[in-house]
């Protein structure tokens, strides 16, 4: 008998050589069927028979496909791609062509965009024209392809004028970046009053969330320019947060995000993609594959919306008192021994908040019941995630979120961090109208973490 690592050891370099000879057997069927012009679905579906695939399961043949495909992608070898993309839907359906989507392989981008673009081009009027074969929703689906091409045509505009604002090092429109973001959520949700300007500026642009999407899309096509470093995010002095050329790149930042967007719901969800003509030019219309779908998808975001207010209303010994109540008495008591203005009468000038670590203080954050609790529990409670307890010979023990961490200890950490965020709001929450630059340049803070050496 085989010793146990023995036989796992032979199980695993048969599975080996099993995947091998599959993905030789279908680069070979690959070969043959792209010589073929045009492509007759009988001679993929003789092909396929011929090398008898059928001794693999659909999930394995799926998946050496799909990773087929991508490579063929990545290299440029775009008439493989097409014989991929022929075979899958002839061997598995419909089913193989969602999969093959969602990996993003027939999306336009910066690498390869005109050999992909003359692809889109050839391909649907060859799946269109044949006929003789039915390749299901494979014409549709490339003409929706074909279409977001000409939209990234427009939408790469956008990509250039921001990476152009974006290369001037040192790139100090960062940090006004990452204060619009901070200052749109204290904006919204801690009802901070701003510049009238300014405020109607964040309002133009949409929610919190939209302008951080915004935001972490500008970030991550700088560190995709040059990697960030702290050269970039040094300086204290975060400048003009109504300076119209970081207005202008958040406007360029939004168009890559719902380029995004759509790229993301093509896809993943199959959406549709026309161009139709406006009198103001063209316009992109993306369409939902079944209403039903779409319904779903709006009415989960208009259930969310609905119950994002806590009901007090069943609820007899309601907290009267919120966290930010707590955060804002203490550092009105502990003013000096929390926040100090660095650089003072400078340019440079912000609040530097210190946090002491006092067991009595942790405590009352950890074991008070707050207002904000209310909310909390009860957008818990409708994802079924409070309270949830294992029940286990009748001792009910916490629900662990992982082996070592249970929903409780989680929330006690989620506790304090949110105390602490709530301090560091209250220390710089008077300066709004005090002193602005003192408050502008405290929205963003960095700091350099030093590297471990090797031991």
């Amino acid at each position: 008998m085989l010793r146990r690592g023995v036989r796992s050891h032979f199980v695993n370099s048969k599975q080996a050589k099993a995947v091998a000879d599959l993905e030789s057997e279908l680069s070979a069927a690959v070969k043959y069927v792209a010589a073929r012009q045009p492509i007759a679905r009988g001679t993929v579906e003789s092909e396929l028979a011929r090398r008898n695939l059928a001794r693999w399961s659909a999930t394995r043949r799926s998946k050496t496909l799909v990773r087929l495909g991508k490579d063929f992608r990545d290299r440029g070898h775009f008439g493989r791609l097409r014989a991929v993309t022929l075979i899958g839907i002839t061997d598995l359906g419909e089913a193989f062509l969602s999969a093959f989507e969602r990996t993003g392989v027939f999306l336009v981008r910066n690498h390869l965009r005109n050999k992909l673009e003359t692809f889109l081009s050839a391909f649907p009027a060859e799946v269109n024209n044949n006929a003789t074969a039915d390749w299901g929703s494979l014409g549709t689906r490339l003409n929706t392809y074909r279409t977001f091409a000409r939209l990234s045509e427009l939408l790469a505009r956008d990509e250039n004028a921001a990476a152009a604002l974006l290369s001037r090092r040192p790139r100090l429109v960062l940090k006004p970046l990452l204060a619009l973001a901070n200052l749109a959520f204290l904006r919204s949700y801690m009802g901070l009053d701003l510049p009238e300007q300014l405020d109607q500026r964040l309002e133009s642009v949409g929610t919190p969330e939209t302008i951080a999407s915004i935001v972490s899309a500008l970030l991550a096509l700088a560190n995709s320019k040059a990697e960030l470093d702290s050269f970039d995010l040094a300086l204290p002095y975060v400048g003009d947060l109504e300076d119209p050329s970081l207005w202008t790149l958040m406007e360029h930042g939004r168009a890559l995000v719902e380029g995004h967007e759509v790229a993301q719901s093509i896809a993943l969800f199959q959406y549709t993609l026309q161009e139709c003509q406006a009198v103001s030019g063209s316009v992109f219309c993306v369409s939902a594959p079944t209403p039903e779908f779409e319904y779903s998808l709006r009415l989960g975001y208009v259930r969310a919306e609905i119950h994002k207010g806590p009901d007090v209303a069943r609820l007899e010994d309601e907290p009267e008192m919120s966290m930010m109540t707590l955060a804002e008495i203490f550092v009105n008591d502990f003013r000096d021994r929390v926040c100090e203005v660095r650089d003072p009468g400078t340019p440079f000038r912000r609040v530097r908040t210190v946090f002491p670590m006092i067991p009595g203080l942790l405590e009352l954050v950890t074991t008070t019941r707050f207002a904000e609790d209310i909310s909390e529990r009860e957008n818990l409670a409708q994802e079924f995630m409070y309270p949830l307890r294992w029940t286990e010979n009748s001792d009910e023990k916490p629900f662990p979120l992982t082996p070592t961490l249970t929903l409780e200890a989680f929330m006690k950490m989620w506790r304090v961090s949110r105390f602490i965020s709530l301090v560091d709001i209250a220390a710089i929450r008077s300066y709004v109208e005090q002193d602005y630059v003192t408050f502008v340049n405290s929205l963003v803070r960095s700091r350099r973490i030093p590297r471990q050496r090797n031991c």
